[in-house]
């Protein structure tokens, strides 16, 4: 591509992505789709176009989903594409990508209320595979899915479908990339379907890209080499004939399964894909939106298993804030003539309400009671004597030096070696 082509492809991105949030807002009462940072985007000239591509794209999808024009079971595949194209996308506090979501979970529970083995041809034939991989891309385990194991019948489809999967190993691929994603077996006679013949594809690239994502799971490695070699030679000679749902499937399999020495073939494709979404309205369908923005994130199916879940995260030891002693002293020299002192051992971050509440559970000869107000908590009582303000008695908090406090006990944040008194007083 010249450089004045590219340039004027720029334009044309950049327009789309500043009016992405403006069409959006005239579209659906929902926000946007999150945007990627900007800084990033102008790494080069690729990553830029693709990150707009990946927004333009997204607001297509979204519209119409707004619009009504998802057909049935298709939620997943949008998820597929938009969750893999930006792990931020999944907010639960944004509306717009919570309703898609729960829409998701709506179609497969119900499914369930007729039929909790997914019998129907429509799920058993590779759909629910991506109903499973789309939970898992959004950190909900498939196999608790509202009580339900969603593996179980998926693992039963394997010999349910068999038949079927004989001459349609595209649908098969799905099956085995949602169960490897999960870590469960596929079995032997599976596993004989998936690698039979290598380097013959009856549904050509398209199948070819599936069984290699599926192959590269599983670590079969002659049915892998001889599907990248199919996928290689065709793009090398036939490139132009295909559609942009082959060819994002090319770009997800070529970079899942690592094939060295195809950038320039995936450069290409990637460039055929960011045009076809700036030209058309192809993102509107939620099964190029999984081919698609996958492709452009430089993602593929196979990263569902790569999802790093807050449950599952690794969390580092936290560092115990450094120890503080404070002093408290009590003196009430109006009703019970006492004075009775402390010394409470806190945490540097501390406040005093915190340091008194320690100090409560420490003591059985302290207590306290106190209210929220504008000025901060205050204390009402200690040790069973109530301020009476109709009295003009209240309990005054003192620094060391006798001075009164200006914050409340919520607000102040003593030091190592401070010291407080709580005095029963007139005003």
């Amino acid at each position: 591509m010249d450089g004045f082509n590219l340039f004027l492809i720029a334009l044309h991105v950049i327009g789309g992505v500043a009016a992405f949030g403006n069409r959006a807002s005239a579209n659906t009462k929902h926000r946007a789709v999150p945007f990627y940072n900007r800084r990033h985007s102008y790494y080069n000239n690729k990553q830029y176009l693709d990150l707009a591509a990946i927004q333009t794209g997204s607001y297509q999808l979204l519209r119409a989903r707004s619009e009504g024009e998802w057909a049935p079971r298709t939620n997943a595949e949008a998820i597929l594409g938009l969750t893999l194209a930006n792990k931020r996308w999944y907010q639960k506090d944004n509306a717009a990508t919570y309703i898609s979501i729960k829409a998701m979970e709506v179609e497969i529970l119900a499914q369930i209320t007729v039929d909790k083995r997914f019998k129907d041809k429509k799920w058993a034939e590779g759909k629910l595979a991506q109903y499973v991989t789309a939970l898992q891309l959004i950190c909900q385990n498939p196999s608790k899915f509202y009580r339900n194991n969603l593996l179980r019948p998926l693992a039963g489809h394997l010999k349910l479908s068999e038949p079927t999967f004989r001459n349609n190993r595209f649908a098969l691929s799905w099956i085995v990339i949602a169960l490897c994603n999960n870590n469960k077996p596929i079995g032997n006679s599976s596993l004989a379907i998936l690698t039979d013949h290598p380097g013959e594809y009856k549904f050509g690239v398209d199948e070819a890209s599936m069984i290699l994502m599926a192959t590269t799971c599983l670590k079969e490695l002659e049915a892998k080499t001889a599907a990248e070699e199919f996928i290689v030679n065709e793009m090398k000679v036939n490139m132009s004939q295909y559609n942009e749902f082959t060819k994002g499937l090319v770009v997800q399999a070529l970079t899942a399964a690592k094939t060295e020495k195809v950038d320039d073939i995936i450069d290409m494709l990637r460039s055929d894909l960011r045009q076809a979404i700036l030209s058309t309205t192809l993102l509107e369908l939620p099964g190029a939106a999984s081919h698609v923005l996958p492709a452009l994130a430089k993602k593929s199916f196979l990263d569902a298993s790569k999802v790093v879940c807050p449950s599952e995260a690794e969390i580092l030891p936290s560092k115990e804030a450094p120890k503080i002693i404070v002093g408290i002293q009590v003196v009430d020299d109006l009703i019970r003539n006492k004075t009775n002192s402390w010394n409470v051992t806190t945490t540097q971050e501390s406040d005093l309400y915190t340091t008194l509440q320690i100090l409560a559970k420490k003591s059985k000869r302290f207590r306290f009671k106190s209210t929220q107000t504008s000025f901060g908590r205050s204390i009402n009582s200690i040790n069973g004597i109530e301020q009476d303000i109709g009295n003009k008695m209240f309990w005054r908090i003192e620094d060391r030096k006798g001075t009164p406090l200006s914050t409340g006990l919520s607000r102040t944040k003593p030091k190592d070696g401070d010291s407080f008194t709580l005095r029963l007083t007139k005003f």
